[in-house]
């Protein structure tokens, strides 16, 4: 796909820049994407590190009377999709694509997975469980963390590690055929966790593992949830916006993308790795000490100090 075909998103520099008003009061606006599509996520810019700092503050407070989860993502153009997911709409035609056809291959992906770790799980008596939702779930949350195509997404109930995922990659590009071009912007989406009170709404897209044979799990406060969640994201909040009572307020609060410009990456990261966010931290195993042996590098060789 040639640069001027990737989807980017277009009105970027008509979002309303971070402020508390603006944020409590939901006078974000949509996303208009070059393909066409018009979502109902509303969305704020931050330009400055003291616009993260005041966010830093706002959250606090509406913690206090709401749990909040938190997804950071390397490029703001990017849709909230899974990992297989992505890897179906960039092999097949879309217009091929059918929930029939993301079924199919789901459930192929993970009985080649449960073949292939015979042997290599940690905790092989999961295999012998009767195949049910819940034994899938935890499969698919082993496979997640290990660098598996799963259908679930990551989120965090951290801010500081949503934003470790948004910038510890410097200039990050999926590969030369990603579908969506590149952005100066990272992206963290704030989602209120009453969404998954009820599975009118979100229930049924939330998985919450119950081991953590891996760590990492823990390490990053994560949750997950099923593919297909931003559509559930955009139908709730197409039906609130039909209304004319405070379910339209709750609407504007129930999610919001934040845009992050990339010129943020240096001060953000100094000041996660103050808070004890890196690589080894977030990642507590060999890969995690590696990949932080390599950050580390990259400062050295910027900075001359060697």
């Amino acid at each position: 796909m040639s640069g001027s075909d990737k989807i980017i998103v277009k009105n970027i520099g008509e979002i309303p820049l971070y402020s508390k008003e603006n944020l409590l009061n939901g006078n974000g606006i949509v996303e208009e994407y070059s393909d066409g599509r018009v979502k109902r996520i509303k969305s704020l810019r931050i330009e400055k590190y003291s616009q993260l700092e005041e966010l830093f503050k706002q959250i606090i407070r509406i913690e206090r009377k709401r749990d909040l989860y938190f997804r950071g993502q390397s490029n703001s153009n990017w849709d909230l999709e899974s990992t297989l997911e992505r890897e179906i709409n960039k092999n097949i035609d879309i217009n091929e694509i059918t929930q029939d056809t993301y079924r199919k291959i789901s459930e192929k992906q993970l009985e080649n997975f449960k073949e292939l770790i015979k042997g290599k799980l940690k905790e092989q008596s999961v295999l012998l469980l009767q195949n049910n939702l819940d034994v899938n779930n935890e499969l698919w949350a082993i496979g997640q963390h290990l660098g598996l195509s799963t259908p679930l997404i990551d989120w965090t109930k951290s801010i500081y590690i949503a934003l470790f995922f948004a910038f510890y990659k410097e200039d990050y590009q999926r590969s030369n055929d990603d579908i969506y071009g590149k952005s100066e912007y990272r992206s963290i989406y704030q989602l209120a966790s009453d969404f998954f009170k009820s599975d009118k709404l979100g229930g049924s897209y939330l998985v919450i593992p119950k081991a953590d044979n891996y760590k990492r799990l823990t390490a990053q406060k994560g949750l997950l949830t099923y593919w297909g969640i931003e559509d559930k994201i955009n139908e709730t909040l197409s039906i609130i916006e039909g209304l004319n009572d405070e379910r339209v307020s709750y609407g504007n609060r129930v999610i919001t993308k934040f845009y992050i410009h990339s010129r943020l990456r240096n001060k953000i990261l100094e000041y996660l790795e103050h808070l004890g966010f890196t690589e080894e931290t977030i990642f507590p195993d060999l890969q995690g000490a590696i990949q932080k042996c390599n950050s580390d590098l990259q400062k050295m060789l910027k900075s001359g100090d060697y």
